[in-house]
């Protein structure tokens, strides 16, 4: 494990390195005479080139009162501005805000609000961000609830608004967040997580659904007649990913995998996934599953014939995938993973002429993320 650390520190390293060669070419440009040009020598849109390739934080701190021109610089400027708030000392971000960000707000177009003492500042969310005109990325890592349903409010108003990332706390009410959400008018992609384990409750199915949403993650934990009530909101979601992360019981989860027609990726991970539920929404989505996967970490005695079942109403799926009793899960994947990047064990039946997608996680979550995704034509 800390080998993997390793190679991908090293491989930030490397990246951020070549960031500081192609910076270093523009700040030291040397020409015929061999003569040196000083930074201040190189004109403003190579100045905001470099600019690129520097954290916005790191910009103020080095530039914004080195003198006048640059000071100018940066409030003149039309540069859109990505702000990413690390953590700080308050004194540090109060000036950062009054000097740089405050006066910039029309420029914003991420905002990462990470550190506790940003969180505490943005209290009063709805008027700092609204005028974000330009806001197209949001992330914020732990809200309170208190806050989050007037800031949802207030953020149908920004129409450039396409991702969202947010962490909500405990004592929050899903219903009014889910459909402040869904009513975000450009909002493309979308990723909750709730701090608590509650039930969604009583969000009823959408009629007219307007959500521009297409790729969804929640962090929750969901039963499949919740799932429904969600996708009646998002038509024109693409990828659905639903995990609880916190598991109190790993023998009751279950993860449940489909793909429809319309290119839709649906994931659950949870242990409220009951066999019964899980069947009657394959037999809802049955015309249109191309993918079924689906696993249990403890398998249940009427699991064979519960199977029969399934596969009755599947017989036009490119792919059906359930987890044979005889085989630990993270001992099938691993087999599956060497019959693909192995010739020797090109043989292993369940995965001949399929396509396979994964991300490299611990051994023991490999089951979470390694599956089928389409046949082989």
């Amino acid at each position: 494990m800390n080998e993997r650390k390793r190679q991908r520190n090293s491989s930030t390293d490397s990246c951020f390195t070549k960031k500081l060669q192609c910076t270093s070419c523009l700040v030291t440009s040397i020409n015929t005479d061999n003569s040196i040009f000083q930074f201040e020598d190189l004109s403003n849109d190579i100045i905001y080139e470099i600019f690129d390739y520097l954290d916005t934080y790191h910009i103020y701190e080095c530039f914004f009162n080195l003198n006048k021109r640059f000071h100018n610089i940066l409030l003149d400027s039309i540069l859109p501005i990505h702000v990413n708030i690390p953590l700080r000392s308050k004194l540090n971000f109060d000036r950062y805000y009054t000097d740089f960000i405050q006066p910039n707000k029309h420029r914003i177009q991420s905002l990462y609000l990470l550190d506790p003492f940003a969180i505490d500042f943005f209290s009063s969310l709805v008027e700092h961000i609204s005028k974000c005109f330009q806001l197209q990325t949001l992330v914020l890592n732990e809200i309170d609830s208190k806050i989050i349903e007037s800031l949802l409010t207030d953020l149908s108003s920004l129409n450039n608004l396409s991702s969202l990332s947010i962490r909500i706390g405990c004592d929050s009410n899903k219903i009014t967040i889910y459909n402040l959400i869904f009513y975000l008018p450009v909002l493309k992609y979308c990723k909750i997580s709730f701090e608590e384990d509650v039930r969604l409750g009583s969000l009823p199915l959408c009629m007219n659904p307007l959500s521009s949403i297409e790729h969804f993650i929640i962090n929750d934990n969901y039963n499949l007649d919740e799932v429904e009530v969600i996708l009646s909101y998002i038509p024109h979601v693409r990828h659905l990913s639903i995990e609880y992360q916190n598991k109190p019981d790993p023998k009751s989860t279950k993860i449940f995998l489909m793909v429809l027609d319309s290119l839709t990726h649906i994931c659950v991970t949870g242990d409220r996934l009951e066999l019964d539920s899980i069947e009657q929404f394959v037999k809802n989505h049955a015309n249109q599953i191309k993918v079924v996967h689906i696993s249990s970490f403890g398998l249940q005695s009427d699991y064979a014939p519960w199977v029969k079942t399934i596969t009755s109403y599947l017989s036009h799926v490119r792919v059906v995938d359930f987890p044979g009793e005889d085989m630990n899960h993270c001992r099938r994947v691993l087999q599956i993973y060497e019959s693909i990047y192995n010739p020797r064990y090109n043989s292993f039946p369940y995965v001949r002429q399929w396509f396979f997608t994964h991300e490299p996680m611990p051994d023991a979550y490999l089951h979470e993320i390694f599956c089928s995704v389409r046949t082989h034509k």
